[in-house]
């Protein structure tokens, strides 16, 4: 399944928490969405607050592991 996070602009991600949209800085604290529309909703609702031109979407990928 492929699973994405929002970043609004460099560095801030959509979180899961109240705001206007909710943010945070912290990557690992970014909101996962289950599918592509997901996000892209998120971006859209984001964007009634603020216009977010540089937003992007970014695929997570669960497959990929890190040895250490």
């Amino acid at each position: 399944m492929k699973r994405y996070i929002v970043e609004l602009e460099e560095n801030v991600y959509v979180a899961d928490w109240e705001g206007d949209p909710g943010r945070t800085t912290r990557r690992a604290y970014a909101k996962v969405f289950d599918n592509r529309q997901e996000a892209v909703n998120a971006v859209t609702d984001a964007r009634s607050y603020r216009l977010f031109e540089e937003a992007v979407l970014i695929l997570i990928c669960p497959d990929r592991r890190e040895v250490i």
